[in-house]
């Protein structure tokens, strides 16, 4: 029953409705890790407000389910009765169970929460552990001998199976899970020869990740069978093929089969809403790397038969929407076909994303692909990302949930389970109008003690075949006293549908639901928020206007309401980022504002907003007013660019490795950034620079740094040449700088983290010590386009880690920790050590620091931390700081009570920043290359050339697309190289995916016949720049066709016009049918420089878009050749333009 209570006319409705409105329904998780939630140096309130934020974080994706990881490598992350507690947890008591915390936290969000169980895989041998109490149940090779690292207990023994059904049915039994997820349910994949295999004594289970596989460990399967660890002490191969079974093959699956169905049946026993999934290998029975026949586990059979409710898998090797649209219902090499039985039963299959490898292969982008591909797919019913501590990198939780999962949804129900299920009790609700824009629920469950699921949700009353919203999701048993609120901005103005609906364990929802409808609820008419100018500013020529509104506006009533006067030529451009949801344009000047000239620039009333509602340009509450801006441009700008600060000065000692910054006194001209404008001659040699350019407040920083090392105890010479400002102002004389480079060079780097993808950074706010920060404004992840020059060509390398802070200013002191649990904190450091980081600094005084935990005989010290001497955030760029641990005098003040170094190990603890005397209140500092280092003087070793693998002659007809692989070898590890490919012809050109040996370069050409002599280049950036060259004859069959005709001809590029072009091109394209399609323009580099649009829905028909040359941070472009690339779903079509100034 519910009662809408309004407050003014006391107005009272009673009524009570069937549930009929379907809700969206989708699973929605992420797998958590044990280390991206405990580290044995962390409190237990630090490991509460981990885990914490790391539910809030589902929340903020409209996610509805976690996978939290509680046993690893036979040990536990809960209060267990039969094994140890974990090596992050320290394998002692963290002080509370996370398990029962995390069930808690969970479920006050109304979030899922499955216990992820690792099963066979018991790789741990502390004390209490299986494979530590019970070695004769790890599997055995063929001659008997047992595995000694990486081991996995033996799923063919009757013992294992019932202790591993004891094991997982204690943790049924004792919280309240609504799943549990199996992981590692197979036979091991690693054979006596596999070099994956782990040095005895090692900690195993750091970084052993379920799905993937190491390429030597996949030769060793498909060609060491005999070495594979298949046997137990019960069934030594010798004894043959056990009673019973046709094939071994047949057994190993049956034993994993055996263990499933039977923990299948105790749970159903006990609670049988508690799902039983299953985390199998991304291939179901093809290819090398497959569940059925590589690990013997039948994840078809189990899902068919009903021994598991929901199927997981890890479809780790999949990166594009077309792929996973092929691997799920592509082919008979694709999982539809063994899945029917089970799909027809409705029992839930989830694609699993491996987020960690988009990231690694610089594709996170595609996420909103994937899953709006496979939300098309019938049998899919949900998602579940790995991992969390990927996404946490990325900050994509709020993005996620603004973009492709902005509707919240629940859990599809298991029709099998109504036989078995109780009637779902019906609630009644109150509903009490406080004001127009918010209500109070006051919900009575009628649950009799009994755990529910309960929705609410929003529809607009005058909507027709409109599924309602759900607007919170909530567990329990007790009555609710909810709120519901309107923030005046929503796309709907009038009336609201509420519904109030609960659902079982099951998600079997109640037979009714309680219904009613609000009063009227404003939507505000729509206000300017920001414009970057006032009211008689004075402006320069090439400003980029920006206006920030409230709502999402009527794009095309902007286009008629915005006018400038006098008339000038402009181009209006609304922001595509998610953050901006419609409601930010910028209008460009292709041919720049007149010089000391004065305009006016006028909104008119009539613009509305996407409902219709007119602007409110003063803000008063009115609509219907808009706004008008008289401003003036600046006096004649004849001055190039001036020095404001360079960093190092001058005459400074060099690290061979080291950055050097130069700060101007304005926006530079990017399109002058390049080679002939750089150089850096160090000995009697000219390196290859690299650059990068930070512009913020109206100032470039441009950072240098060559790819070789520069020469030790040498000059060093940096020239700049002939760069300009935005207007065309080129500094009046080269720029010359001179340094000496230090004596020596370095002999050893071992990297703990490059900062390109998840390492277990955690946020500031997830480790106790940080205090009196504002948070909303402090959080890490990372940037591509800040990053140490000169380091790598791969663009998945040109990342950085990204910390923006700000200081509480009504907090009595400030604090910032910048936690690592990852993988760089498990190296093991000592004083003999010498630590390395580029730090790239904001100018804002405040101070850095790194910490170590110090380690006396495995115990931590009584200092615990020793830090490095405090570094102020003096410069801006980057600069390489280091901490020598053997140096007394490098030593800071934190925790320490003595700042000595007097431990005999060390482990990584993080980064540590404080606000100076005289420090900003805010900034944002960047981080590359966290890097142990060895030094040595002298003369270096000499560097090898590359020696690149002979490329084959080939021949192509009838508009074939071509590519082909660079490979080469080079003996010095760590040296950075480069690709370069030239034809003689202009009609062919080329695009370099990646510059690794094994990278990618295709073939791009116009109408042509005949042949082409293709070069290429390897550069290898050691100390001394050497480099191969090898060539290739590439034919050209007579029947070509153009690119238009080798794609589908109803999704075409039609046109683009003028080719070549200045200022603007016009692209005219058809689309066949409704699609969503993404466009980027790529230089001939491949690297991408402006997104047209990202996941944009199209209609059929014909559709134009122009582009004016600027890239995405609104600067002209150099001229030369670029590339559209239209994307939808599995078509690419792509299209050379040129630029010419």
């Amino acid at each position: 029953m519910i009662i809408l209570r309004y407050v003014i006319l006391f107005f009272i409705a009673l009524i009570n409705f069937a549930a009929t409105s379907p809700l969206k329904k989708e699973f929605r998780a992420t797998w958590v890790i044990t280390w991206e939630y405990i580290n044995s140096s962390q409190n237990a309130s630090e490991t509460m407000n981990r885990i914490d934020q790391i539910m809030d974080n589902h929340v903020a994706a409209n996610m509805n389910a976690v996978f939290f990881q509680v046993r690893q490598s036979g040990t536990s992350y809960y209060l267990s009765s039969y094994e140890p507690w974990g090596y992050y947890a320290g394998y002692e008591n963290p002080g509370f169970d996370p398990l029962q915390y995390a069930v808690n936290s969970a479920h006050s969000r109304g979030l899922e929460i499955h216990a992820w169980f690792n099963v066979f895989q018991a790789s741990s041998t502390h004390e209490g552990t299986p494979s530590q109490e019970h070695p004769d149940w790890i599997c055995r090779d063929r001659d008997g001998n047992p595995m000694t690292s990486s081991r996995s207990l033996s799923p063919g023994l009757e013992e294992v199976r019932q202790y591993t059904t004891n094991v997982a049915m204690e943790i049924v039994n004792n919280y309240n899970i609504d799943g549990l997820h199996l992981d590692y349910i197979r036979w091991n994949e690693y054979s006596s020869g596999s070099l994956q295999m782990l040095p005895e004594g090692q900690v195993e289970e750091i970084n052993m990740i379920d799905g993937s596989i190491h390429p030597e460990t996949l030769y060793q399967l498909e060609n060491n069978r005999t070495g594979r660890y298949l046997y137990d002490v019960d069934h030594p191969y010798s004894d043959g093929v056990p009673g019973g079974f046709s094939s071994w093959e047949d057994w190993w699956r049956t034993s994993v089969t055996t263990f499933v169905s039977t923990l299948h049946d105790s749970i159903q026993e006990i609670k049988p809403y508690v799902r039983l999934s299953t985390a199998v290998l991304g291939r179901y029975n093809w290819g090398g790397w497959q569940g059925y026949g590589t690990v013997y586990q039948d994840g078809a059979l189990w899902f068919n038969q009903g021994f598991v409710d929901q199927l997981t898998p890890m479809h780790y090797h999949w990166t594009t929407s077309n792929g996973f649209a092929q691997m799920l219902q592509g082919s008979n090499e694709s999982w539809f076909p063994y899945l029917q039985e089970g799909a027809s039963q409705g029992r839930l299959f989830s694609a699993g994303p491996g987020s960690y490898v988009l990231a690694d292969q610089n594709l996170w982008e595609n996420h909103t692909g994937i899953v709006h591909t496979l939300q098309n797919i019938e049998f899919v019913d949900g998602f579940q990302f790995f991992s969390s501590g990927t996404w946490e990198d990325y900050q994509y939780w709020q993005e996620a949930g603004h973009t492709f999962f902005q509707e919240r949804a629940i859990i599809s129900h298991i029709p099998e389970y109504e036989s078995i299920s109780d009637v779902t009790p019906s609630p009644d609700c109150v509903v009490t109008q406080v004001n127009e824009l918010e209500y109070q629920l006051n919900i009575t469950r009628n649950s009799q003690g009994i755990s529910l699921w309960t929705i609410v949700s929003l529809s607009p009353s005058d909507s027709i075949n409109v599924l309602p919203s759900i607007y919170s999701t909530h567990f329990g048993a007790e009555d609710l006293l909810l709120p519901i609120s309107f923030d005046g901005l929503q796309t709907y103005e009038g009336s609201y549908d509420i519904s109030v609906e609960n659902f079982n364990r099951f998600w079997i929802e109640s037979e009714n639901s309680a219904q009613s409808t609000t009063g009227f609820v404003p939507s505000f008419s729509p206000i300017i928020t920001d414009i970057n100018i006032d009211q008689n500013d004075t402006i320069a020529t090439n400003t980029v206007i920006r206006i920030e509104f409230s709502k999402e506006m009527n794009q095309e009533s902007f286009e008629q309401s915005f006018s400038l006067l006098p008339s000038t030529e402009f181009t209006i451009e609304w922001s595509n980022l998610w953050q901006d949801e419609g409601k930010a344009v910028s209008i460009y000047f292709p041919e720049l504002l007149a010089f000391d000239a004065e305009y006016t620039l006028e909104i008119s009333g009539e613009l509305t907003d996407i409902i219709g509602k007119y602007l409110d340009g003063n803000a008063d509450g009115f609509s219907g007013d808009g706004i008008s801006i008289t401003f003036h441009t600046e006096p004649t700008d004849l001055t190039g660019p001036q020095i404001s600060n360079i960093y190092p000065i001058s005459n400074y000692i060099f690290d061979t490795e080291s950055v050097f910054n130069i700060m101007f006194d304005e926006v530079l001209d990017n399109t002058t950034i390049n080679e002939a404008s750089l150089q850096i001659q160090s000995g009697e040699q000219s390196l290859t620079v690299d650059h990068i350019e930070y512009t913020m407040d109206g100032k470039t920083t441009l950072s240098l740094k060559p790819f070789s090392p520069l020469v030790s105890n040498s000059t060093c010479t940096i020239s700049i040449h002939n760069l300009s400002d935005t207007l065309g102002n080129t500094i009046s004389q080269p720029l010359i700088f001179n340094y000496n480079t230090a004596d020596f060079y370095y002999s050893n780097k071992t990297f703990l983290d490059r900062f390109n993808a998840e390492a277990g950074w955690w946020q500031p706010d997830g480790s106790g010590s940080t205090v009196g920060t504002l948070g909303s404004e402090t959080q890490f992840n990372y940037s591509n386009s800040v990053f140490v020059p000169g380091v790598t060509m791969n663009s998945n390398g040109r990342k950085s880690g990204a910390l923006q802070y700000a200081w509480d200013p009504n907090a009595p002191s400030s604090f910032l920790r910048l936690h690592n649990a990852g993988e760089p904190s498990n190296v093991v450091l000592d004083t003999s050590n010498i630590v390395q980081i580029y730090i790239y600094s904001d100018g804002s005084n405040n101070q850095i620091t790194i910490s170590l935990y110090e380690y006396i005989a495995g115990s931590l010290s009584d200092d615990v931390i020793e830090v490095m001497a405090w570094q102020e955030l003096n410069w801006t760029g980057w600069k390489l700081i280091e901490w020598n641990l053997s140096e007394s005098e490098q030593i800071g003040d934190w925790l320490s009570n003595d700042q000595t170094m007097d431990g005999d190990e060390y482990f990584l603890d993080g980064i540590l920043l404080k606000p100076g005397g005289e420090g900003q209140m805010s900034g944002k500092i960047y981080f590359d290359d966290l890097r142990i280092i060895s030094k040595s003087t002298g003369t270096p070793i000499e560097n090898d050339p590359p020696q690149i693998t002979t490329i084959p002659d080939t021949t192509i007809e009838n508009g074939d697309n071509f590519y082909f692989f660079v490979n080469y070898t080079d003996n010095n590890d760590h040296d950075t190289h480069r690709i370069i490919v030239n034809t003689d012809t202009s009609a062919i050109s080329t695009i370099i995916h990646g510059h690794t040996s094994g990278s990618v370069v295709s073939i791009d050409y116009e109408p042509y016949v005949g042949s082409t002599d293709i070069e290429v280049l390897v550069n290898d950036f050691g100390i001394g720049e050497l480099s191969d060259t090898a060539y290739f004859s590439l034919t050209i069959g007579e029947n070509l066709t153009s690119d238009i005709d080798i794609h589908p001809k109803n999704f075409v590029i039609k046109n683009t016009y003028p080719n070549p072009f200045n200022p603007t091109v016009t692209i005219d394209f058809d689309i066949d049918r409704q699609r969503t399609v993404s466009a980027h323009i790529f230089n001939i580099a491949g690297e991408k420089v402006k997104t047209l649009f990202e996941n944009q829905n199209f209609n059929s028909g014909n559709h134009i878009k122009k582009w004016h040359a600027r890239n995405d941070l609104g600067y002209k472009v150099s001229n030369g050749i670029y590339f559209i690339q239209f994307v939808s779903e599995n078509i690419l079509l792509q299209r050379k333009i040129i630029y010419v100034k």
